[in-house]
C-alpha cells in the first residue's frame, strides 16, 4: 500500500473510531481545549499490558483511589502499592511504576516530561509506552506499536512475516507518514488499536463493521484467520509444588515470598514455588515443623507463569502445639485470621497463588462441617 492510499483510508478509520470508541475513564478525545491526564493514561497504558480492558477498568480505579496523586504514589511503601495491584498480576509492573513515580517527582519535580525521546530515556520506559503517552497527552505524532496494530496491519496487509522485527520497522514508518494526514495524534494512535480490539480481534473479526474492509488482502482473499501467523511459543516447563496452609485456632500463616521468587514482596502459604532461576525449591522455614507433623492433602489448583505449568497441592497441617505456633512466629511470617483473609481487605498483599490455594481450602472446610 502508498502513501497515497493510506491517506484515503485514514479518514474512513477516525470516523469509525468517533463513532465506535469506548468510553475510557482516562481517554479524551473530541473534547476541545481538554488534555489527557498524564498521570492517568501512564497508568491505564501499564496495566493493560498483559491485561484485559475489561478486567483492567475496576483496578485502575481502584490504584487511582488510593494514590490519588503522583506524589503519594512516590511517597508509598511497597507494601501498600503490591496491596493496590493485588489481582492484577505481573507485580513487577506496580514496582516499576512506583520507582519511575519516584524519579519524576524527585528529578523532574513531579512534571511529567513531555517528549517521546525523554519517556524513552527512564528507566524501565519501552517504545510502546513513551508512545501512548506523549501521544495521547502532548500530541506528538509518534505511533504505537502494539498486538492490535500488528494485527491489524498484518491483515491489511496479508504479511505473514508479522513478528520480524523488518515488519514493525517497515509499518512504523508507513504509520509514521500516515499521521501527517491527521491533525490528532492521540486520535490516530488509538483509532488503531481500538479497531484491533474491538473488530479485527485475534479469533473470528467482524469484518463486516470494519472501516477498512475493502482494502483488507486478508479479507478479500478470505484468510482473516491466516493472519498474522501462530506466534512461535516455548515449551512450557511443568512443576508439581507443594503448598502447606498451617492452621491454628482459625489463623493461617503466611510468609513473605523473597527476592527472586514469582511474586516477590507478595505474602503466600509456605511452598516450594520458587522462581525462574530455580522454579522448584526446598523448604527451610518451617521444615523442622513439617518433619514433625503429618499433612494431609486438601486439593489441587493449576496456575501459568511464563513458560511454566504449575500444579499447586494444598497440604493441610494443624498446629496444636503452642511451641511450634511460636517457633513459626518467629519465622519470617505472620498468623492471620482466616476470616480476614476470606472477607478483606487483607491486611497484607496476597499472591496469585495464595488466593487460589486460600479459596479451595476455604471450600474444603465447608465441606467438612
Amino acid at each position: 500500500m502508498e502513501k497515497k492510499q493510506l491517506k484515503n483510508l485514514i479518514p474512513k478509520l477516525m470516523k469509525w473510531f468517533e463513532i465506535n470508541q469506548r468510553s475510557l475513564p482516562w481517554r479524551v478525545t473530541g473534547l476541545k481545549g481538554k488534555k489527557a491526564n498524564p498521570y492517568h493514561v501512564w497508568i491505564a497504558e501499564i496495566m493493560s499490558q498483559q491485561t484485559q480492558m475489561v478486567t483492567l477498568i475496576p483496578y485502575y480505579h481502584r490504584f487511582l483511589s488510593t494514590f490519588p496523586t503522583l506524589e503519594r504514589l512516590a511517597n508509598a511503601t511497597e507494601a501498600e502499592v503490591l496491596q493496590a495491584w493485588t489481582g492484577l498480576g505481573y507485580y513487577s509492573r506496580a514496582r516499576n511504576v512506583q520507582k519511575l513515580a519516584q524519579i519524576i517527582v524527585s528529578d523532574y519535580k513531579s512534571q511529567f516530561p513531555q517528549t517521546y525521546a525523554e519517556w524513552l530515556a527512564l528507566p524501565g520506559v519501552g517504545p510502546y509506552t513513551a508512545a501512548a503517552v506523549v501521544s495521547q497527552c502532548f500530541g506528538e505524532k509518534v505511533p504505537v506499536w502494539d498486538g492490535n496494530v500488528l494485527r491489524v496491519t498484518s491483515r491489511l496487509f496479508c504479511r505473514d512475516d508479522a513478528y520480524l522485527s523488518d515488519f514493525k520497522l517497515e509499518m512504523l514508518e508507513l504509520l509514521q507518514q500516515g499521521m501527517e494526514f491527521e491533525k490528532s495524534a492521540s486520535t490516530f494512535n488509538q483509532a488503531w488499536m481500538e479497531l484491533g480490539a474491538l473488530v479485527c480481534t485475534p479469533k473470528n473479526p467482524s469484518c463486516g463493521r470494519c472501516p477498512l474492509q475493502i482494502s483488507c488482502g486478508a479479507f478479500l482473499n478470505a484468510k482473516t484467520n491466516f493472519y498474522p501467523p501462530p506466534k512461535p511459543r516455548k515449551k512450557a516447563l511443568e512443576i508439581l509444588a507443594k503448598v502447606w496452609v498451617l492452621e491454628h485456632q482459625n489463623k493461617l500463616f503466611l510468609t513473605e515470598r523473597k527476592r527472586g521468587d514469582w511474586f516477590s514482596g507478595m505474602w503466600d502459604f509456605p511452598s516450594e514455588l520458587g522462581g525462574v532461576k530455580t522454579p522448584k525449591k526446598t523448604m527451610q522455614a518451617i521444615k523442622t515443623v513439617l518433619q514433625k507433623k503429618q499433612s494431609s492433602i486438601f486439593g489441587k489448583t493449576k496456575h501459568s507463569i511464563t513458560h511454566h505449568k504449575i500444579i499447586l497441592e494444598g497440604h493441610k497441617l494443624h498446629i496444636q502445639n503452642r511451641k511450634d505456633f511460636l517457633a513459626l512466629d518467629k519465622e519470617q511470617g505472620q498468623w492471620i485470621d482466616l476470616e480476614k483473609l476470606i472477607q478483606g481487605p487483607t491486611p497484607v498483599p496476597l499472591s496469585t497463588t495464595a488466593r487460589k490455594i486460600l479459596k479451595i481450602f476455604f471450600n474444603f472446610k465447608n465441606e467438612e462441617f
